[in-house]
């Protein structure tokens, strides 16, 4: 190859690395100016109906549920016929 072609050669490969370098860049400030959290927006409009149904099925149930709990009592009917020796 000749000299000449060697370096426009060698020119365009490292034009070519800029152009990448400052898509590249780009696109990074771009997806920092997105990921920046916004400020939620404050509103006076009354709450939506689907935002008053959620929030009347959030009640505790205290004291509504049983204890199930099999092992807080003593259910094992084998425990008083047989005896580990060990």
């Amino acid at each position: 190859m000749k000299p000449k072609y060697v370096t426009i050669l060698f020119l365009l490969l490292i034009a070519a690395a800029v152009v990448f370098w400052k898509i590249h860049i780009d696109l990074q400030h771009r997806q920092e100016v997105v990921m920046q959290p916004k400020a939620p927006a404050v509103s006076a409009a009354p709450q939506s109906l689907g935002a008053q149904v959620y929030q009347q099925t959030q009640a505790p149930a205290a004291g509504q549920i049983p204890n199930n709990n099999p092992f807080s009592q003593s259910a094992n009917p084998i425990q008083q016929s047989y005896t580990n020796p060990f």
